[in-house]
């Protein structure tokens, strides 16, 4: 017996108001949803789509933020990679931070510790405002070499600082060793940048190789990863 929704339901109802339903038992119109009794979310339900709508534009923010140290990167779903942080974040503790980036690979296919054969540490002072990535000397090869045509890399990093819910509530600041050469041992590097105590923050280390002078082309020859935020000193690698 048809129910007393479907029997209100016109021959041929405008498409507007009804779609049409195929089933192994036959073809129907049905009113779309909301049509007659309004659409109702219960509380996770809608606590979930309320923080999508929240984390999918501060992942954009933070995307274009960066873009002028990704814009040769492979970067694959990072928007999502980027949301999806943000979202267990803002579940577990109520607030989208920075800090929970740590560990994001910008480049998944070729993540840092692929390229990168130094060891470093990040050390921050909160009290001085300071921040510092710490690369002992090393015997190695500082970059892994693809090929016999990289001869020098420079090592960057990034702290990007402020709060991803507002449309110009991030900026970035920038340091970078120069262009080093990549064959031979390596001294001590280190570099520093101020923070600011007050504001959520994320620290990115970005490495990149040089062939014959110019860029390299392979994308293999660069890498960038989320390596430490506020308040988290990472034991690096």
């Amino acid at each position: 017996m048809p129910s007393k929704t479907r029997s209100l339901i016109p021959e041929h109802p405008p498409t507007a108001t009804h779609q049409l339903i195929k089933t192994k038992e036959g073809t129907y119109w049905r009113a779309k949803r909301g049509l007659f009794t309004p659409v109702t979310l219960n509380s996770s339900v809608q606590a979930h789509a309320d923080a999508m709508r929240a984390a999918a534009p501060a992942a954009r923010r933070i995307s274009i933020a960066l873009a002028p140290y990704t814009a040769d990167l492979q970067k694959g779903r990072l928007i999502a990679a980027i949301s999806g942080r943000l979202l267990r974040c803002l579940r577990t503790e109520g607030a989208m931070r920075l800090s929970a980036l740590v560990g994001l690979e910008l480049q998944p296919e070729y993540p840092l510790g692929r390229l990168l054969n130094l060891s470093y540490r990040v050390e921050s002072n909160e009290s001085e405002g300071r921040l510092r990535v710490r690369m002992p000397k090393s015997d190695v090869t500082p970059v892994k070499l693809r090929n016999r045509l990289v001869d020098g890399f420079r090592i960057t990093a990034v702290v990007l600082s402020g709060d991803p819910a507002e449309d110009a509530g991030l900026h970035s600041q920038v340091v970078d060793t120069g262009r080093l050469p990549a064959i031979g041992e390596s001294g001590e590097l280190t570099l520093e940048l101020a923070v600011n105590v007050d504001e959520d923050f994320l620290l990115a280390l970005r490495v990149e190789c040089f062939e014959e002078g110019g860029p390299g082309i392979h994308p293999g020859t660069r890498a960038m990863r989320v390596i430490g935020g506020k308040m988290r000193d990472s034991p690096g690698k």
